[in-house]
């Protein structure tokens, strides 16, 4: 019911504003009807911004701080993994023993002792594609509670241990006793490792409810719930045209160590 209710009102709130979208080129009217019959009309030439308060009573306009027309894809694990996404398990992780897909989550917990624990998904086919006209976005969703420390990494190549390969590798801890929340990205191994890389300290110490990473050639901007401003990487492989497939797990902070993740979805747009 969660995911339902969840892309039912992403799919209302996307619908309004295509419409808003389109409306506003010409000036039109937009009309909306209510099931007691009433109706009110909007002059789409004075509408400003449209903001949805979600019940946590954040709204949709500062959730996502950049604008897109398109969603390529969405994944919300309602059904399992389904055949579009496979199940990570790399350096000590194991996703028969630690993982599970329930209730629309896909629910990690690596307990110390298994090295760095890598356990997740990963998608079956590229679903993020650099272009330098229609630049793409990869939201990725978590439960701020069940969430510590997790990578998003973005590859041209499929591999579940993917920091062996050239990638985009974006890494979040949260905070712990005596240790800020820190993120860590950079263009990982392959020709040109390291060629973009840093030290983020969020001012946000709270785990974020979402994570969105914008693609373009040469360079990538991530976006961090709570954030003024992206973080911006250099990527020189990301070259117009070029796939890519997103890995997300678990991630221990230091070799040995637990972690936990609760991913609620995977949004593509454009």
């Amino acid at each position: 019911m969660r995911a339902a209710h969840t892309r039912l009102m992403r799919l209302l709130l996307m619908t309004i504003a295509l419409t808003l979208v389109a409306a506003s080129c010409h000036g039109a009217p937009l009309t909306i009807y209510f099931k007691d019959g009433a109706y009110v009309t909007f002059d789409t030439d004075k509408i400003d911004r449209m903001v949805y308060a979600s019940p946590s009573g954040q709204s949709a306009a500062s959730a996502l701080p950049f604008k897109f027309t398109t969603v390529i894809s969405e994944e919300e694990f309602e059904d399992g993994l389904g055949s579009a996404w496979l199940p990570l398990s790399a350096a000590g992780g194991n996703f028969d023993r630690f993982a599970k897909v329930r209730n629309g989550f896909v629910v990690v917990d690596v307990p110390a002792g298994n090295c760095w624990g890598k356990t997740g998904v990963m998608s079956a086919v590229p679903v993020v594609t650099v272009s330098a006209d229609s630049p793409n976005t990869v939201i990725v969703r978590v439960d701020p509670a069940k969430n510590d420390s997790f990578v998003i990494s973005l590859s041209p190549v499929l591999y579940a241990d993917t920091w062996l390969q050239t990638n985009l590798w974006f890494h979040y801890a949260s905070a712990q006793p005596g240790s800020p929340a820190g993120c860590y990205y950079a263009d990982a191994h392959g020709a040109f490792k390291y060629g973009g890389t840093g030290e983020l300290r969020p001012n946000t110490q709270s785990v974020p409810e979402w994570i969105a990473i914008t693609v373009r050639p040469g360079a990538a901007d991530v976006f961090i719930q709570g954030e003024a401003s992206p973080a911006t990487g250099s990527f020189p492989w990301m070259t117009p045209g070029t796939q890519l497939y997103v890995h997300i797990f678990s991630h221990a902070r230091v070799d040995g160590g637990s972690s936990l993740l609760a991913l609620d979805s995977v949004t593509v747009v454009k």
